[in-house]
């Protein structure tokens, strides 16, 4: 959802343009993934398929040994990478 980099923040930073909202008459909804579980075995044959076929790329930071799993974590809730974190041991 992209706010794991908020998670240890103590407050949530929101939309700062949210009067927009007002003046385009919008809605804004939240969804989580629960939201969708009945379709995600389709969903991950799907991503399968397109990211053997090279549709869809993995965006991966990986760390090498365990030494630096403190940091790997820090730098996750501080939003510092895109994509996934890793630490290979």
């Amino acid at each position: 959802c992209g706010a794991l980099s908020q998670y240890n923040e103590g407050h949530y930073a929101g939309p700062r343009n949210y009067m927009k909202l007002l003046t385009a008459r919008a809605t804004m909804n939240g969804i989580i993934v629960f939201d969708f579980f009945e379709q995600w075995p389709t969903a991950a044959r799907q991503i399968a398929a397109w990211l053997k076929a090279g549709r869809l790329k993995s965006v991966e930071h990986i760390e090498s040994g365990i030494a630096r799993f403190p940091a790997a974590l820090i730098d996750l809730y501080a939003g510092k990478h895109v994509g996934k974190v890793l630490v290979k041991i």
